[in-house]
């Protein structure tokens, strides 16, 4: 039986989440029949299958097989989630963003340097009340990294006309400000020092952002990745949109 609460979790009044703008569409482009251990391996989603079991008791109450390892998803490289129309910028042609969630992929060529991983930070809708009052600021959005964007298999009530969902690693709400770059100061979120994780609909983001390193005096190695670092700032200078989101609060 089709999940309809997935198909219509938009609607749910069950959820946090709640989407921005119209419903967004994963690229065509995907790797069939994704194990739970390579998501696990691969994607670093260490926490996908609590998480699923989570979301899909709030959600498919209906629902009476519990997803499992041996269960296998159709994964997506990217969406396009459409950006609301700026009231500085009309004519602006950025009206999309993409979210990409690719592992590291080694190369069979030995001349070229192995694709790195690309996990984006997006802003998500965790509480629709606090979005809805402040519909063109940062109430009630939270950030996230993407580490696996998929669709529910049959078998866990999917179908080809649900949204994909997106398998995601919190950071801490937005609270305190940098006082030298005037910039929110992010943490990574752990549960039991394991990562803070949820099941979220692709429409519950609203785009995504750019976190800045938090560095300190120490030197810095040319093998630094943003996983090594648990301390970032949310840069309002990656371009007009984000400004405009950010400006008033962080002067709050």
């Amino acid at each position: 039986m089709p999940c309809t609460a997935v198909a219509h979790f938009h609607k749910s009044r069950r959820t946090r989440y709640a989407p921005d703008c119209t419903p967004k569409v994963a690229e065509p482009r995907r790797h069939r029949y994704r194990s739970v251990d390579r998501l696990e391996q691969e994607y670093g989603a260490m926490e996908f299958l609590p998480a699923l079991r989570t979301f899909l008791a709030e959600t498919c109450v209906t629902l009476k097989i519990q997803p499992k390892r041996s269960d296998v998803f159709d994964v997506y490289k990217a969406a396009r989630i459409p950006l609301p129309s700026s009231y500085h910028l009309p004519d602006s042609t950025m009206n999309s963003t993409k979210v990409h969630a690719v592992p590291s992929r080694r190369t069979k060529n030995a001349r070229k340097s192995d694709s790195p991983a690309r996990f984006d930070m997006v802003l998500v809708v965790e509480d629709r009340a606090g979005r809805k009052s402040d519909p063109s600021g940062i109430r009630g959005l939270r950030v996230a990294q993407v580490r696996v964007i998929f669709k529910l298999p049959g078998e866990l009530g999917g179908t080809n006309e649900q949204e994909p969902l997106a398998y995601v690693h919190w950071f801490r709400p937005l609270q305190s400000i940098d006082p030298v770059g005037n910039m929110f100061k992010l943490v990574r979120s752990t549960r039991q020092s394991r990562p803070n994780a949820s099941i979220i609909p692709v429409s519950a983001i609203v785009r995504t952002c750019h976190l800045a390193p938090r560095f300190g005096t120490a030197a810095v190695m040319e093998s630094w990745a943003t996983d090594d670092r648990n301390e970032f700032l949310l840069n309002k200078y990656i371009d007009h949109s984000m400004f405009e989101m950010l400006r008033h609060h962080a002067y709050e």
